[in-house]
C-alpha cells in the first residue's frame, strides 16, 4: 500500500475484530413469573437468529415440556423463537428453563456466547381458601357475600356458575382478581346455602 509519494509501508498491519455474538434479549413468561396460563405459548427473542436445529439440541426445559419450536426473524433482525406445549402444562408447577452457551447462529461463525436460565411457575389448581360468612355464621343486613380464592376468576364464569337455595333475585357478582364479591336481594331470617361448583374454572380455564 502506498501513500501519495509513491512510498510503500514497510509492513503489512492486520488485526482482526468481531461483530456481536447473538444473545437472548428477553423470556416469555418472564424469569420468577407466577400464575402462568396453563396453554401458555413460550417465546425467546433473540438479537440475532440462531440456527433452530441446534436450538432444538439443546433447549432444555425441567420438567420436559413437548411441543413445537417456531422461529420468525422480525422486522429489525431479531428473532422470536416460540414453543407451543403438545398438552396443558402442569398446574401448580414451576418449570425451569435451559438455554447453554454454543448454540450456533443461523449465519456467522460466534455463537450464543452467554448461557440463558429462567424459570415460572404455573397457576396452582383452583381452590377456595376464604369466604365471609363462614359455615353457620349471619350474614349482617347490606354486606356483601366475599369468596377468596387461591387465583384469579372471571366473573361472567362465577356468576354462570353459583347456585343460592333458595334462589334469590338481582344476584350481581364482582371480582378483582382472587377476590368475589357477591350482592343479591337476600330475605330476613332465611338460612341460604351457596354451591360453587366444582367444575367452576379460574380465569386460566382450570
Amino acid at each position: 500500500l502506498a501513500d501519495a509519494n509513491g512510498a510503500q509501508l514497510r509492513d503489512d498491519y492486520e488485526w482482526s475484530f468481531s461483530t456481536p455474538a447473538p444473545q437472548v434479549l428477553a423470556t416469555t413468561p418472564a424469569d420468577g413469573a407466577r400464575l402462568v396460563p396453563p396453554r401458555a405459548t413460550l417465546a425467546l427473542t433473540v438479537s440475532l437468529p440462531l440456527a433452530l436445529e441446534s436450538l432444538r439440541a439443546t433447549l432444555v426445559f425441567s420438567p420436559a415440556i413437548a411441543g413445537d419450536l417456531a422461529a420468525t426473524t422480525l422486522p429489525d433482525g431479531r428473532q422470536l423463537i416460540t414453543l407451543a406445549p403438545a398438552g396443558q402444562l402442569l398446574a401448580g408447577t414451576t418449570y425451569t428453563a435451559t438455554l447453554p452457551a454454543g448454540v450456533a447462529p443461523a449465519e456467522g461463525t460466534l455463537p450464543l456466547v452467554q448461557p440463558v436460565r429462567w424459570s415460572f411457575t404455573t397457576a396452582p389448581q383452583p381452590g377456595l381458601t376464604a369466604r365471609f360468612p363462614g359455615e353457620g355464621q349471619t350474614l349482617p343486613r347490606d354486606q356483601e357475600i366475599r369468596l377468596v380464592f387461591n387465583t384469579p376468576m372471571d366473573r361472567a364464569a362465577v356468576q354462570a356458575a353459583l347456585r343460592l337455595v333458595p334462589p334469590a333475585t338481582g344476584l350481581r357478582v364482582t371480582t378483582g382478581d382472587a377476590e368475589v364479591r357477591i350482592r343479591a336481594d337476600l330475605s330476613a331470617a332465611t338460612v341460604y346455602t351457596l354451591t360453587v361448583p366444582a367444575e367452576l374454572p379460574d380465569r386460566n380455564g382450570i
